[in-house]
């Protein structure tokens, strides 16, 4: 039950409780007091905020406390790639639809500069969702994710934007869809 507490929360107030010992951690080190790690002060704070509120917590014992942050470390990293990854797949979605017409017309002319160097050509929405997911990749919070599930996370975005109704009318230029799914 304490566990439940914990991981409860520091998914709530993660946010509040890093910019607290951030802030605790600021004021050690301006006195002159040794550095202490910004995690270490997140969890101490946490169970002890969770401790107060719980009854029989004296029945605790150190390695309960101990598993209890590691398994809400574990459940807060998870929510946090979680949160990441459905961002990316939003972020590219949403600048797709913003920004469709400029980056129809720069995938058409990369495909141009593809074969002018004897690329082979690339599907045109393959190419937009690149381009899109290129332009916002400094502005979606990503650090959590694995290479790889950034990739998924493009490829879902890309799936998505294949499949909407604006991708059928914008699909007179290119046919090759299908061969970009594929990948």
């Amino acid at each position: 039950m304490f566990a439940e507490s914990l991981t409860e929360h520091m998914l709530t107030n993660g946010a509040h409780m890093r910019d607290f010992a951030e802030a605790y951690v600021s004021s050690r080190a301006r006195i002159g007091l040794p550095s202490v790690p910004v995690e270490t002060i997140i969890y101490a704070r946490a169970v002890e905020i969770v401790a107060e509120r719980m009854r029989r917590v004296d029945l605790l014992t150190g390695r309960d406390v101990a598993a209890a942050v590691r398994s809400t470390k574990a459940e807060v990293w998870r929510e946090e790639r979680q949160r990441q990854f459905q961002g990316l797949v939003k972020g590219v979605i949403v600048h797709v639809h913003s920004n469709r017409a400029r980056l129809s017309l720069e995938s058409k002319m990369e495909n141009q500069a593809r074969v002018r160097v004897g690329k082979p050509r690339e599907p045109g929405e393959s190419l937009v969702v690149w381009l899109a997911t290129r332009e916002i990749a400094g502005r979606v919070p990503t650090g959590s994710l694995s290479i790889e599930e950034a990739r998924n996370a493009v490829r879902i975005a890309g799936l998505h934007l294949l499949t909407s109704p604006q991708a059928h009318r914008h699909a007179g230029d290119d046919q090759t869809y299908a061969r970009w799914v594929g990948r």
